[in-house]
């Protein structure tokens, strides 16, 4: 019904605008591929990786349920339908803002994409995630200008230019999140209260501000790099007091201790304090 109506509205731009074109979603709980009708060739179809899907693992790996189903949908629209773009999410914690360690798996998906033949690839993020996000946006621009891009040169490059004597260190921050992320039985979606606690540990949450503490070390006296560090840690902080509330949550309502729930409360006035601090910020003051 939907690309029913998307193929009317096509038809007549058709005769009043034959120059232009009609971009659309597939979306939601319409992303398959209609058996009927098929979008005319003067609409813009815009694939979107939200259902079926896991944002933690490959469009191609064989191992996630999710997203081999959704491969087999992407290669079924892209012989449909030849003005396929697609839809990513650079950024989709449900405002959450949980760490979104993404730039191989983004840089993978881009050659995948470009194999198929789609033509365009537009991403929802958060300019206001730079600390979060630049390392993504970085290896996005990269590989959708030359999918065949070294990836591991783009985040070397990316690491010594941002984070100078820091590099390593920051390189190694960047890893343990990466890693904790797309670990074989991880699949990330929506539902952060699900796949927060697994993502930032203990264990995780440990490695993650020893590479912060080591990345300030080797920066002390570089304003520039502190000034880079800074939001990087004020968004990590945020997520792992985020994933300590939820802990103490769940731990009160497993066990009914009161003392549980006050380390929840106390997590969330914290993120209420770091919030006012960062507000009109690019980091924390």
């Amino acid at each position: 019904r939907y690309f029913a109506f998307v193929n009317k509205v096509a038809d007549g731009l058709a005769t009043k605008h034959p120059d232009k074109l009609l971009y659309t979603f597939a979306y939601q709980n319409y992303t398959w591929p209609p058996k009927i009708h098929t979008p005319r060739p003067n609409v813009i179809v815009s694939l979107c990786h939200m259902v079926p899907a896991c944002y933690s693992h490959r469009l191609v790996d064989p191992n996630c349920p999710k997203n081999a189903e959704f491969n087999t949908l992407l290669g079924d629209w892209a012989a449909t339908h030849g003005n396929m773009w697609y839809y990513a999410y650079t950024c989709k914690s449900m405002w959450e803002q949980m760490p979104w360690p993404i730039a191989r798996r983004l840089a993978e998906d881009i050659r995948r994409l470009n194999e198929a033949g789609f033509q365009g690839f537009y991403s929802q993020g958060s300019q206001g995630l730079w600390g979060q996000l630049g390392v993504n946006f970085r290896v996005m621009g990269a590989t959708l200008w030359d999918p065949d891009a070294d990836t591991e040169a783009i985040l070397e490059e990316y690491f010594r230019l941002a984070f100078g004597p820091a590099a390593r260190a920051m390189t190694d921050f960047y890893d343990t999140l990466e890693g904790a992320y797309s670990k074989p039985d991880m699949h990330v979606h929506h539902e952060v209260a699900i796949w927060g606690p697994p993502l930032l540990p203990a264990d995780v949450r440990q490695r993650c501000e020893a590479a912060l503490d080591r990345a300030r070390q080797a920066a002390a006296g570089d304003e520039s790099v502190f000034a880079r560090i800074a939001p990087v840690e004020a968004a990590y902080k945020y997520a792992a007091l985020r994933v300590i509330g939820l802990e103490g949550e769940e731990s009160w309502r497993r066990s009914g201790d009161s003392a549980q729930l006050a380390e929840a409360a106390e997590a969330y006035r914290e993120i209420r304090r770091l919030r006012t601090a960062c507000r009109g910020r690019r980091s924390l003051p």
